[in-house]
């Protein structure tokens, strides 16, 4: 199993979008959930945060979870899950269609503590669909995520990070479950940092 690897460039700010670094969200790794929208990533970073960019395409598209902290994975939903090596939590971000954000430290699925309101206001995130407004569809939507360093617990600009980013929508028409990074497991699973893929920070 060859895991993701992709070098992040430093840039001024969104201003230099066309500079990120390119991924796709393109492993399916269980075979009874095959389906695999069309799912790009794009990361940079400055000196004080990460940026990340998602572009899907999808034939569903569903966002109803307007809750913060609530279950935007069942939704058309783009994630982002990262840590510094060596350590043994980890952070998630995960995204709906319409903006909503669930983030936790996370030492595993079940042993989390969510990021407070004040540490979520300083995640900031752009969508192309409506924030907040529920929404069923179809097409292509993109949304954009500014994630300081200081919300996950770093000091500086780390010089390389681990970390996966995945697409999936447990409720939507069709169950979904794909990643940047190859997962080895019998069933879904995206808490599994060991196999995180190398993120290096230029």
């Amino acid at each position: 199993m060859v895991r993701g690897r992709i070098v992040a460039p430093k840039v001024g700010g969104w201003e230099d979008i066309e500079r990120f670094a390119k991924g796709e969200v393109g492993v399916v790794n269980w075979e009874e959930y095959s389906f695999k929208p069309r799912t790009t990533f794009a990361i940079a970073h400055t000196e004080k945060a990460l940026l990340l960019r998602f572009e899907v395409e999808e034939e569903h598209i569903a966002g109803r979870c307007t809750q913060m902290h609530g279950p935007v994975y069942a939704d058309s939903c783009v994630e982002f899950f990262v840590r510094e090596p060596q350590t043994e939590h980890y952070y998630n971000f995960e995204m709906n269609c319409i903006g909503t954000l669930l983030a936790a430290r996370r030492l595993s699925r079940s042993e989390k503590e969510y990021l407070s309101e004040e540490q979520m206001q300083r995640v900031v995130l752009r969508t192309s669909l409506p924030t907040g407004v529920p929404f069923e569809g179809s097409g292509s939507w993109s949304i954009e995520a500014e994630i300081p360093f200081e919300v996950i617990g770093i000091r500086g600009v780390p010089s390389r990070l681990e970390g996966n980013f995945y697409k999936c929508g447990d409720k939507t028409a069709v169950p979904h479950y794909v990643s940047w990074s190859p997962i080895a497991t019998p069933s879904p699973d995206f808490h599994r940092p060991e196999y995180f893929g190398e993120i290096v920070l230029e």
